[in-house]
């Protein structure tokens, strides 16, 4: 079930109604059947006792009600694959959609880039992003040439907003440190900029340096992490000797555990990412949005990069049949700024999306693309919660409900069809049988429903941990 696939739904449309009308017509004639039978029979010399109310009411409430017993014993048990199957698809459903729901708390961030305010300019909140080539391409920073290097000054400003984020808990941060076409030493100027704004390295805790510009697995990986933990993430991407016409992005992102926030805090929430190739895009991206982790109808914005045309137009497509609050002019293509994407620029689309939900812009939708995967996730600022446990269907109590049912009218029967002589003179004998009987009835249902929960199971493609 933890995959993005809609769980199956019940093919048992309705539970066999128990026939009322019919029961209770048969109730009258039988008892008008016996009423008058033993009115007509009745000597008229003879005064009335209670053997004939006994003959003329009270045997035919017996036999109505083992009737009514036997009839509802028969609807029960005929009902039952309709009570699980529909309980078995609740309990799948709940188990997806609470593991959909399940997101990565962002504490804070912070961001460089060339045009200040990119995510409002795009939206056109505050001013209007300039199209690509007009976009300027490099962040204006400025060091000291004599006493640092600017990727030294770009690693001081990027970290300092978010200082006083970087202790949650007692647990230091795992560092996750990307830079474009740097090596391993970039670790000791990382370590230089942390000292000079007086934080510790034992709040770091281990830093990673990356050769690679990590992608929204990432995301999931921290999700499914049980323990409790903080996680930092730098990319950044700068302009060097040999490469100048790409636009420049640096980006720190502060992770930490929904447990170990304060009151004060004010943090974004990254929902579980799906991937997908785009030949499962439309089904896949259909899944995502039928997870209802939030408001459908309050997704304002949806922000995209590196996709290509195929991509695009089925994601669109899908976000349209979602019936979401994305307008058609709601949809960024940073491109259109940045002028070409890159993997640096695809966590960009993250920054831009927490910005926007921080200006009341409701849920947004992030889509990037890495290889042959399309990522798409959901941010948001409202902490997504989680979902109640469905109704319990307690299947003990109604399978042995349901034999009570059966096992009434049998004894009715039973005490009825065996002379009495016999329960006198064989009291242990009588009761031997009886009980004999009735643990054969027991065993009978019992095996029943079990095959009827395999059944159901089998179809479903997995069970309900009570009843495996």
């Amino acid at each position: 079930m933890k995959k993005w696939v809609i769980p199956g739904e019940s093919d048992y449309t309705s539970p066999v109604k128990f026939p009322y009308k019919i029961i209770l017509t048969a109730c009258v004639i039988i008892f008008v059947l016996f009423i008058t039978y033993n009115v007509l029979t009745w000597p008229q010399d003879k005064k009335v006792t209670d053997d004939l109310f006994f003959n003329a009411f009270t045997i035919p409430a017996m036999v109505c009600f083992g009737l009514w017993c036997m009839v509802a014993a028969v609807c029960r048990m005929l009902s039952f694959p309709f009570h699980y199957a529909n309980n078995l698809e609740s309990y799948g459903k709940h188990v997806w959609q609470s593991w959909a729901i399940e997101s990565l708390v962002l504490l804070n961030h912070s961001s460089l880039s060339p045009v200040p305010d990119l995510s409002l300019k795009i939206q056109k909140l505050e001013g209007e992003a300039l199209i690509s080539p007009a976009t300027p391409l490099k962040i204006n920073i400025e060091y000291d040439v004599m006493n640092g290097s600017r990727i030294a000054e770009t690693l001081f400003q990027l970290i300092e907003p978010v200082k006083d984020s970087l202790s949650r808990g007692g647990y230091p941060f795992q560092t996750w440190l990307y830079v474009k076409n740097s090596d391993e030493s970039i670790r000791d100027v990382f370590i230089d900029a942390l000292s000079k704004l007086k934080i510790t390295v034992d709040k770091i805790g281990t830093i990673h340096f990356l050769d690679k510009c990590p992608d929204y697995s990432s995301v999931n990986k921290w999700i499914d992490q049980e323990m409790r933990e903080n996680n930092i993430l730098i990319t950044i991407e700068l302009h060097d000797e040999n490469n100048s016409d790409f636009y420049e992005t640096a980006h720190v992102f502060v992770f930490t555990d929904q447990r170990m926030l304060n009151e004060n805090d004010k943090p974004a929430y990254l929902l579980r990412m799906m991937n997908s190739t785009n030949y499962h895009l439309a089904k896949t991206v259909n899944a995502y949005l039928s997870a209802k982790q939030v408001q459908i109808e309050k997704i304002r914005r949806l922000w995209t990069s590196s996709l290509d045309k195929q991509s695009k137009f089925i994601l669109y497509g899908e976000v349209d049949n979602a019936k979401t609050g994305i307008l058609a002019d709601s949809r960024y293509e940073l491109e259109k700024v940045t002028g070409q994407g890159s993997d640096v620029q695809n966590w960009t689309l993250l920054a831009l999306a927490i910005d926007a939900t921080e200006h009341g812009q409701g849920h947004q939708i992030i889509a990037t693309s890495e290889a042959d995967n399309v990522h798409v996730g959901l941010v948001t600022a409202k902490n997504p919660g989680y979902w109640n446990e469905p109704y319990f269907f307690d299947v003990i109590f109604y399978a042995f409900f349901t034999i009570a049912l059966a096992v009434i009218p049998f004894i009715f029967v039973f005490v009825d069809l065996v002379p009495s002589s016999f329960a006198e003179n064989s009291p242990w004998l009588f009761f031997g049988a009886l009980m004999m009987m009735i643990i054969f009835i027991l065993v009978t249902l019992m095996y029943s429903f079990h095959l009827f929960i395999e059944m159901i199971h089998k179809d479903f493609g997995f069970s309900h941990p009570n009843y495996r």
